[in-house]
């Protein structure tokens, strides 16, 4: 069975919401499942746009072929994709409920934002 991007958000939403596991493990995975969801996204409609036709693109290409086409997103896509490997990586350093909530919440209107570039 196949996923959308936006199946990866529902996920990160879903995740926030349950009280079964380690709450800094929870954040982490979150902020990583959500930024899944905008890179898929972002993929997708770089190739429906015909920007690239590597349906294998990775992350530095995606996110430079969207910052040729609208820098901010560009550059607001290169940052969710910084916090998303300081979730994964930086394992030695907190990552607040506070601030996977506001990176979860902004990485929820991106793909409006990518629409309204279309």
């Amino acid at each position: 069975m196949s996923v959308s991007g936006k199946s990866f958000l529902e996920l990160a939403n879903w995740l926030q919401q349950q009280t079964s596991c380690e709450d800094e493990i929870k954040y982490r995975s979150c902020v990583n499942r959500a930024y899944y969801c905008l890179f898929h996204i972002t993929k997708e409609y770089l190739l429906r746009s015909f920007l690239t036709n590597n349906p294998k693109a990775n992350h530095q290409e995606v996110i430079q072929l969207l910052k040729q086409e609208d820098e901010l997103l560009g550059n607001k896509l290169y940052y969710f994709f910084e916090e998303r490997k300081k979730a994964d990586y930086s394992i030695h350093r907190d990552l607040s409920k506070k601030k996977a909530e506001r990176l979860v919440r902004d990485m929820e209107t991106f793909p409006q934002e990518l629409n309204e570039n279309a």
